[in-house]
C-alpha cells in the first residue's frame, strides 16, 4: 500500500534494522506460502493474480540482503508468531525452515520471547528501529490500517530502550534456534 512506500525506502537504506514481531513474522522474513496465506487472509475478496503481486512484492524485500553492503537484521519475534498457524502445518514448518537458514546467515541475528517470559518487560506492538550510517534513526510502528514514522528523538530513545529490555528478557541466539528446531518436529508431525 502506498502509506508503506516511505519505509520500504528507508529500509532499504539503512545500515541495521531491529524488529520485534508480536503475532505474525516481519515480512522481509516470510515465505511465499506464508505470505500468501496471509494476505489471502487480511484480503480475503481479492483476486488470486492481486494476491501473487503481492507475495512477489513482500519477497522482493529480501533482496535488500543481497546488495553489496546489506543491512544487519536483529529481529525478536514473540513465541506467539511461531506458534500461531498461519496457513497450515506444512506452511509453518516451512517458515520455520526458513528461519532457521536466515538465522544461519552473518547478518541476521533471532532471538525468540518466550510464553514463559510473562508479561513483556517493554512494548506488547510491534515495533522497527531503522538505523542509517549518515541519517538520524527512526521508528516505525503499524497497525492494519496503516503504519507510521516516528523520528523524535524521545521516541526513538524510548523505542531502544523498549528493545534493550526485550533483547535482555527474550532467549539466547542459540536457545532461540534450539526452540525453532523443536517447533518445526512438531510442524512435521
Amino acid at each position: 500500500p502506498s502509506w508503506f512506500v516511505p519505509y520500504l525506502n528507508l529500509e532499504r537504506k539503512a545500515s541495521r534494522i531491529l524488529d520485534y514481531s508480536t503475532n505474525v513474522m516481519k515480512g522481509i522474513l516470510q515465505t511465499d506460502d506464508y505470505a500468501r496465506a496471509i494476505f489471502c487472509s487480511y484480503h480475503s475478496q481479492e483476486e488470486a493474480e492481486v494476491i501473487e503481486g503481492k507475495v512477489a512484492a513482500r519477497l522482493r524485500r529480501r533482496e535488500v540482503f543481497d546488495r553489496q553492503s546489506p543491512p544487519s537484521l536483529w529481529t525478536i519475534v514473540h513465541e506467539a508468531c511461531l506458534r500461531t498457524v498461519v496457513g497450515s502445518n506444512e506452511v509453518m514448518a516451512g517458515q520455520l525452515e526458513y528461519l532457521l537458514t536466515a538465522a544461519a546467515t552473518p547478518r541476521i541475528n533471532l532471538q525468540v520471547m518466550p510464553f514463559s517470559a510473562g508479561a513483556p518487560a517493554a512494548s506488547t506492538r510491534p515495533f522497527t528501529v531503522l538505523r542509517f550510517t549518515d541519517a538520524p534513526t527512526v521508528l516505525y510502528t503499524e497497525t492494519r490500517v496503516g503504519g507510521r514514522m516516528h523520528d523524535s528523538a524521545q521516541t526513538v530513545e524510548s523505542a531502544l530502550d523498549d528493545y534493550d529490555l526485550l533483547r535482555a528478557n527474550a532467549l539466547s541466539l542459540g536457545q532461540s534456534t534450539a526452540l525453532i528446531k523443536a517447533l518445526l518436529k512438531e510442524y512435521r508431525a
